[in-house]
């Protein structure tokens, strides 16, 4: 594809200079396939966005651009500052907005996208509000605008009937039919241990689930004095939660290179302002006190509230017992594993969430993945991202050498890994406890940080390596490909340990 290679404004205008030193055509094309043609000069593009081409202002939508019949990107150097190119027209007393900016597709596909804003008066309601189109557009709308109402009163009444206690302990996920990772070590502690008077409620919000699932949820919330959560849960966006009510954060993830919650704060999918549940944690558990700064970035809070005592479902993960018994039981499934060097591929996904995850698993040349691992005694172990559905086709031939472990815990494969590939999976973080080689294989690097800005992460291990293509992963294999399986756990890093009893001893404590 063509590149562009500036960009610029100037009022109205807004000029795109283009690699190439001659252009004969140049046009926007909508939606709907309208084309609007461009004022032209050499190699630069003008777009006016008050007169695209016959008159016509600039209207709601994307728009992409062609330049001589072929779609154009972003050179690199301009992607990176693509967001200081948004542009703001206000007009009608500042009370209306039309709002200008840049990005590429998933296929890096240049466009521009039109949206006309009107001041909100109510910003700080539950929820912002599109307008109603039609009858049952307007019911939908005022439905939205009754729920947070009606079930807060609902709530309240709960809170006043509540029996007076401080112990009663709700473990809630609206992730997951039945509690996992973080959740589940904790759960199972304050069960095993019989700790104040617990309870769970654990169902898939992304799953249809019904008005009585609801209705126990709230009931659950109410009644408890504290509630520990390891994720992202709407319901209590919803609900204003009592002050002598506490929320436990423990986050699913060690520490994630994606940025989440208000770190992502204007990209697609980030939280409300002001209602997001990530506002009302009382505590947040992480696993060190060098995480704090980019947790406060995604809970937007101060860090009081942080306690650095490790993660639930780390408690013991070095242990030599637990490492044994993992250990064995994985060769045992597999003896083909045995006296084998092991390579772990465990990237995260592309996409927006569950129902769109995908992987283009053409960036990787599994027939030189074959061939390295078949001359240097290594196999290849795949452990996709519990999003991605579309696992890749194993070709027959391959099949004593390259292995799918979808359904495996990531975090017992870690213990037979020698070397790890990954890109921006949390993963790299367990990883790290055993000082092994790490390559980060992002051959979207641009592109993914771009529509997913990234945080800025200390080294995981000293043998640590970035690739972007398919020959550099393999010459870097090469590089590190003698490696003593004997010395596996020779290098573990100091683990913080009774993580669970901690945390239900602050938890206790309120």
């Amino acid at each position: 594809m063509i590149k562009i290679t500036n960009a610029n404004w100037d009022r109205v205008n807004l000029y795109l200079t283009v690699e190439k030193s001659f252009i004969n055509e140049a046009y926007l094309l909508d939606e709907k396939n309208n084309k609007f043609f461009l004022p032209l000069k050499e190699n630069e593009i003008t777009v006016n966005i008050s007169n695209l081409s016959k008159g016509e202002m600039i209207e709601d939508g994307k728009y992409y651009l062609f330049v001589d019949g072929e779609a154009v990107t972003l050179e690199t150097d301009l992607l990176k500052n693509i967001d200081s190119l948004s542009k703001v027209f206000k007009y009608r007393s500042e009370y209306y907005a039309l709002i200008i900016e840049l990005g590429i597709t998933e296929d890096f596909k240049f466009f521009i996208s039109a949206s006309y804003m009107m001041k909100n008066k109510k910003y700080k309601r539950n929820f912002m509000l599109r307008e109603g189109k039609g009858l049952k557009g307007k019911i939908k709308v005022l439905i939205k605008i009754l729920f947070p109402f009606f079930i807060n009163i609902f709530y309240s009444c709960l809170r006043v009937l509540k029996p007076k206690s401080t112990d009663r302990i709700l473990f809630l996920s609206e992730n997951d039919d039945e509690p996992r990772g973080n959740l589940k070590a904790l759960y199972d502690y304050f069960i095993e241990n019989n700790l104040g008077k617990t309870k769970g409620v654990f169902y898939n919000k992304f799953k249809k689930k019904s008005i009585l699932v609801l209705v126990k949820s709230v009931v659950s919330i109410a009644l408890s004095d504290v509630i520990v959560v390891d994720n992202y849960v709407p319901l209590i966006n919803t609900l204003n939660i009592a002050k002598n009510q506490r929320v436990v954060q423990l986050w699913h993830a060690g520490v994630g290179f994606k940025s989440v919650g208000y770190a992502r704060f204007g990209e697609t999918g980030s939280p409300h302002p002001f209602k997001s549940s990530h506002r009302k944690y009382t505590t947040a558990i992480v696993d060190d006190e060098r995480l704090i700064d980019i947790y406060k970035e995604v809970f937007a809070t101060s860090g009081e509230i942080f306690k650095a005592y490790g993660m639930p479902r780390l408690d013991g993960y070095l242990s030599e017992e637990k490492i044994a018994s993992a250990t064995e039981k994985l060769f045992n499934d597999n003896e083909l594993l045995r006296n084998k060097k092991v390579i772990l591929f465990s990237p995260t996904y592309r996409g927006i969430g569950a129902s769109k995850a995908t992987y283009d698993y053409s960036k990787l040349d599994f027939d030189a993945i074959y061939k390295f691992c078949k001359e240097n005694n290594f196999v290849f172990l795949i452990k996709m991202h519990p999003f991605i559905k579309e696992k890749y086709e194993i070709p027959e031939e391959y099949k004593t050498v390259i292995f799918d472990y979808y359904d495996y815990d990531i975090n017992e494969l870690i213990y037979i890994a020698d070397i790890m590939i990954t890109d921006y999976s949390s993963c790299a973080y367990e990883f790290s406890f055993f000082n092994r080689p790490l390559i980060f294989f992002r051959y979207d690097k641009e592109l993914y940080e771009y529509e997913r800005p990234v945080h800025t992460l200390d080294a995981f291990t000293e043998k640590q390596y970035e690739v972007k293509t398919s020959e550099e992963l393999i010459n870097v294999l090469t590089e590190i490909k003698d490696i003593d399986i004997n010395s596996r756990f020779s290098n573990l890093r100091e683990q913080k340990t009774d993580c669970c009893k901690k945390i239900a001893e602050e938890i206790l404590s309120f």
